[in-house]
């Protein structure tokens, strides 16, 4: 199989050259030629191409991977499926709302797979998590707080920040089309179709931006657990947790510690007179004096993780979905448009601080 990678940034090259351990024969295009051919020389790329409607023609790719700057998804995809071209696509889908409806309609008449580049379901902790939640380790899971950050600078730090895509409007920056289309899917996938969304997005920082860079919202799904995420451009030290309350407990995934806390009501909360409250080396809280008591310390384990796991089960699983032609399935093109418009349609409740008001 021969697989296309538009977009030779950080996430392109590592595409690229998983596509080649896997076994495909891979060509590159990126308008950055410079980059394209220190890249391309440095692994023994062939086929390089600055445009991507000559690498098409030229190159006669079975599959793309689309991973250039946000703004650019939605022309390149169209480009690409018109010509018969299966797809894998970075998140997010594109930078608006315009122009889905036309992508979805070539996609189904051309019956190609596309698939949405989500590797948080391929993340280690991500599963481990998940296989907790399908066990009911803590029972029914009620609310889930999600906070998640790193600092803008500090992401590509030889580079500028200012010339980002996720720094500027224009290229479909923001934290909620670069951090939120992650999350707003593993939402869906861990706790069920979200309904609702209530929240605010703002810039608070000085950084020279034209998007956001904090956004704090409220979600409830259909099954009617309520989450509330905060997100944000600005932390100094990367943080991601997730934290599942539940009727028998909680559990906590760290991203950045790699680590899977759980605690129950049947392992740490004692009645008076158990004996296992009184176990060397226990710590045990009491509300209120001689009552029920707690050891609040959790189970705690780390998740085996390797940093390149994620992307290339995710790229093997759409190599797998374009041998056998699948075109329905779990992160097709319709949960692309399905985060898009949790982001961007009006009828959600998104608020703006304006001039510091």
């Amino acid at each position: 199989m021969k697989v296309l990678v538009a977009g030779c940034g950080s996430i392109g090259r590592r595409h690229a050259l998983n596509a080649s351990a896997l076994g495909a024969q891979v060509a590159l295009c990126d308008p950055l030629t410079a980059r394209l051919q220190e890249f391309a020389q440095a692994h023994g790329f062939k086929e390089c191409f600055a445009d991507l409607q000559e690498a098409v023609a030229v190159a006669r790719p079975d599959a793309a991977i689309v991973a250039s700057p946000t703004h650019c998804h939605l022309e390149q995809a169209l480009l690409l499926a018109r010509q018969g071209v299966h797809i894998l696509m970075e998140k997010p889908l594109a930078h608006t709302l315009a122009g889905l409806a036309e992508l979805e309609q070539v996609v189904a008449g051309r019956r190609l797979t596309f698939m949405m580049a989500q590797c948080q379901r391929f993340h280690e902790g991500f599963l481990a998590l998940k296989k907790l939640l399908d066990e009911q380790r803590i029972g029914q899971v009620w609310h889930v707080e999600i906070t998640n950050g790193w600092f803008l600078p500090d992401w590509h730090y030889k580079e500028d920040y200012r010339q980002e895509y996720a720094a500027q409007r224009k290229m479909g920056g923001g934290v909620l089309l670069t951090n939120l289309s992650h999350l707003f899917d593993t939402i869906h996938w861990l706790f069920g179709e979200i309904i609702e969304v209530r929240g605010w997005k703002t810039q608070l920082s000085d950084l020279a931006l034209d998007v956001e860079d904090f956004a704090a919202c409220l979600l409830r799904t259909k099954r009617n657990i309520f989450v509330t995420v905060v997100d944000d451009f600005l932390a100094r030290a990367p943080h991601g947790e997730v934290r599942v309350n539940g009727t028998e407990g909680f559990v906590v995934f760290n991203l950045r510690q790699n680590s899977l806390a759980c605690w129950t009501v049947k392992d740490r909360r004692f009645l008076p007179g158990d004996a296992r409250a009184t176990e060397p080396g226990r710590k045990v809280i009491c509300v209120l004096e001689n009552g029920i008591g707690y050891d609040m310390q959790p189970l705690t384990a780390t998740v085996p993780f390797e940093t390149n796991h994620r992307y290339r089960a995710e790229l093997a699983h759409f190599l797998e979905l374009v041998a056998r032609r699948e075109t329905c399935f779990e992160l097709d093109l319709r949960t692309g448009v399905r985060v898009m418009n949790q982001l961007l349609s009006p009828e959600m409740a998104w608020k703006t601080r304006v001039d510091g008001n």
